[in-house]
């Protein structure tokens, strides 16, 4: 049974941990960790399309596999790297970062997560509102999570509806955060899908010279 002690123990826990997140984490590590792990986000893009696909036809499985790709995409674009900078070994980063996330309440990974992405990418996920949605998007995740679990554990049903806003909240992730996020530490993805490790501009100048070589070799009208 956890006490007044344990409560206390844990919040100045997981306070300390997102003091050391601000404090210890170097840009040149998360690039490092995006450069080794370029493909980190096709996994739960592939869900989300799923999701899309099956919206007309089941609203059920929809939130559920879109809910897959939020939280499985949330971890993998933020949460692990951040965690494979604190640790400094990559082959444990895995293992504590699901001990961490398991263990910690979701204030406290709400607060490490959102003050590192503050500092590094301007990101504040505790104002950062959706389209027409009411509540931030943190709220938000926590809310769509209890619906998913009703769905998964109690055989409940969700509305077209909600399948919908949980398909826009992971398509956010997708298409705003994760891009800037990448732009913040120098790097971009040319599809929302694969990390590349170069400077936006290095690959706009690299497209520039293909498109001139290209009419370079082109043949002249009326020749």
């Amino acid at each position: 049974m956890s006490t007044d002690w344990d409560d206390w123990a844990r919040d100045e826990y997981e306070l300390e941990m997102a003091n050391r997140a601000v404090e210890e984490f170097q840009i040149d590590r998360l690039q490092s960790y995006y450069k080794a792990h370029s493909d980190l986000a096709e996994k739960s893009i592939g869900k989300l399309d799923e999701a899309r696909a099956l919206l007309p036809v089941s609203p059920n499985a929809a939130l559920v596999l879109a809910m897959t790709s939020l939280e499985v995409g949330f971890k993998s674009i933020v949460v692990r790297p951040i965690m494979t900078g604190l640790v400094h070994n990559e082959s444990l980063s895995e293992f504590v970062t699901e001990v961490f996330v398991k263990g910690a309440k979701p204030d406290g990974v709400l607060e490490m997560v959102s003050r590192v992405l503050k500092e590094y990418a301007s990101i504040d996920l505790q104002n950062v509102i959706v389209g027409s949605h009411k509540k931030s998007y943190w709220e938000e995740m926590t809310q769509w999570q209890k619906v998913r679990n009703a769905v998964l554990h109690r055989a409940e049903t969700c509305s077209k509806e909600d399948a919908g806003r949980v398909i826009e909240l992971a398509d956010y992730l997708w298409v705003v955060l994760f891009p800037k996020l990448l732009k913040s530490i120098g790097l971009h993805t040319h599809d929302n899908k694969q990390v590349c490790e170069h400077d936006h501009s290095y690959c706009e100048s690299i497209e520039m010279l293909k498109k001139l070589e290209l009419a370079r070799l082109q043949p002249k009208k009326g020749k």
